[in-house]
């Protein structure tokens, strides 16, 4: 005869059903049940640890407790069926008193917390908007993907359906949401923080290996200063416009400076003075200034030029390496 606390187990139990697809008389392998089976009890593991936190959010040592409890609340097997793979669970009860945390009227007993489970989360519909309302309400996005994920990662093979359900209330198969709904369940993605930029000019000792600087060549760094503004240097080798490119045989030596909220770049030998709000916007001025002098005069005839005009003229060509279109 058997024993009235298996018979009340099983009362209580929620079923599990797998149906493979085109296996052979609908049975299930031993790595589809355990993936199942394993899904469920993560959840109702996770379910536990949520609720008995919210439950007592004052209790400094609530994550051990808490483990130690799960671990005493293991979810038995009470009845198994081989016709496809049909289980019965139920939580251990045979402690029926909630005596970890205490006796209360509104969260007595491990039946309880397992009645919680079955209704507010097997039966929870992930593709009705009210429901999932009521979870968004409830839990944290962190908490709902804490219990939520494992079964959805135990029904997302589709050789086999997952069905669930309780005596005599309605089969649920275990679906995953929407993809509407996906957010719902998935634990937002922290934006990087990122720091504010500094520009430094600094002075450092350099292991020889041509002109070319990485960190690995630094060995040391014999002084430094914060820069207010971009004032870094300006040497361009490259100039570029639109379609044009300049190569340049040296690097060309200009004055920046900052002053009265704007960016100024000059080369007085080719008499540009150009300016601008940003660093960026300035040396776009400045390269379409030598665009256009090269275009006015490096390729005009001397005949239409100022005896000024071409020694300008002859400045630009002798600056410019070589020209090309992109």
């Amino acid at each position: 005869m058997e024993s009235p606390e298996l018979n009340h187990l099983r009362e209580i139990a929620l079923t599990i059903k797998l149906d493979p697809i085109g296996s052979i008389g609908h049975a299930a392998s031993v790595s589809d049940v355990i993936q199942v089976l394993s899904g469920v009890k993560e959840s109702y593991r996770n379910f536990l640890k949520v609720s008995l936190a919210k439950k007592f959010p004052e209790n400094k040592n609530i994550d051990e407790q808490v483990n130690n409890f799960v671990d005493n609340t293991e979810l038995l097997i009470v009845d198994t069926k081989f016709s496809s793979y049909q289980n019965s669970i139920a939580p251990n009860v045979q402690d029926n008193v909630y005596s970890l945390f205490g006796n209360t009227k509104e969260f007595a007993t491990t039946e309880q917390i397992f009645d919680d489970f079955k209704d507010k989360i097997i039966y929870s519909d992930v593709n009705n908007y009210q429901d999932l309302q009521s979870l968004k309400n409830k839990y944290t996005a962190q908490e709902r993907n804490m219990i939520f994920e494992p079964l959805f990662k135990a029904s997302s093979n589709k050789k086999y359906n997952v069905f669930v359900w309780q005596e005599n209330r309605e089969k649920r198969k275990v679906i995953k949401p929407r993809r509407e709904y996906l957010s719902y369940f998935k634990v937002p993605k922290k934006a990087k923080v990122k720091n504010p930029e500094k520009y430094y000019q600094f002075y450092a000792k350099v292991s020889e290996s041509g002109d070319l600087i990485n960190k690995s060549n630094i060995k040391d760094i014999v002084y430094y200063e914060p820069l207010e503004h971009e004032t870094y240097p300006f040497k361009p080798e490259v100039l570029t416009f639109g379609k044009y490119v300049f190569k340049l045989k040296s690097k060309l030596e200009c004055n920046v400076q900052f002053e009265d909220s704007l960016y100024f770049i000059e080369n007085e030998s080719l008499e540009i003075t150009v300016w601008a709000e940003t660093r960026e916007e300035v040396e776009k001025a400045f390269n379409f200034e030598f665009y256009s002098l090269y275009l006015n005069y490096a390729l005009e005839s001397n005949d239409m030029l100022t005896p000024k005009a071409i020694l300008l003229k002859e400045k630009i060509l002798n600056l410019i390496e070589t020209v090309y279109e992109k």
